[in-house]
């Protein structure tokens, strides 16, 4: 399966994990107010970020994390 990403959608990918080739952090917090939050949902629904569930430890917000499909497209599209 092949899946296209656009750029505010790799983006959010390479900030979520730093990547520099491989990842030092795989996660990206935030909540439905985020001009992210579209962002992270349409990556969700492509499988290439996984969406936890809002948590009040940290004022309701979501964290998304890059999925194994997500950092397998990483590899792939980036060097």
């Amino acid at each position: 399966m092949s899946v296209a990403v656009n750029a505010a959608e790799l983006h959010v990918m390479v900030h979520a994990t730093a990547w520099t080739g491989r990842r030092y952090r795989n996660h990206f917090t935030t909540g439905p107010e985020s001009d992210d939050w579209p962002v992270l949902v349409g990556l969700a629904e492509k499988g290439l970020v996984d969406r936890g569930k809002p948590a009040a430890f940290n004022g309701g917000m979501t964290t998304f994390r890059v999925s194994d499909a997500g950092l397998e497209f990483l590899r792939k599209a980036l060097p």
